[in-house]
């Protein structure tokens, strides 16, 4: 009887130890494969902050030199009128309150010496 016990506890041992081995297996097995899928993930993630990150600097340049345009542009049209009228100012000092025509715009008097 105690052979029989002993026969019954070594099988289930055995079998035990070999789910337990397979078990070890498939875990080292899948272990390399699922770090690596965690590895993606992240990379994919970052990859994707990094790219919304550039998009992010493109996009602050591009408003930066469009506000210095502007100024630039808003400097050279208030140059123009104030050249505009520096030369209307300076008809009404030399020919007198007389009827000025009005000045082409094709006209630069800030371009003119």
């Amino acid at each position: 009887m105690h052979q029989r016990a002993f026969a019954s506890w070594r099988d289930r041992a055995s079998r035990a130890r070999a789910a337990e081995v397979t078990a070890e297996m498939f875990y080292s097995r899948n272990l390399l494969a699922r770090a690596f899928r965690g590895w993606q993930k992240r990379r994919k993630k970052e990859d994707h902050q990094f790219r919304n990150a550039r998009l992010a600097r493109r996009w602050f340049i591009k408003r930066d030199y469009w506000r210095r345009w502007l100024i630039a542009m808003d400097g050279r049209v208030l140059q123009r009128k104030l050249g505009y009228w520096k030369l209307a100012k300076t008809r009404d000092y030399f020919e007198g309150e007389t009827d000025i025509p009005a000045l082409p715009y094709c006209v630069d008097p800030v371009a003119s010496p």
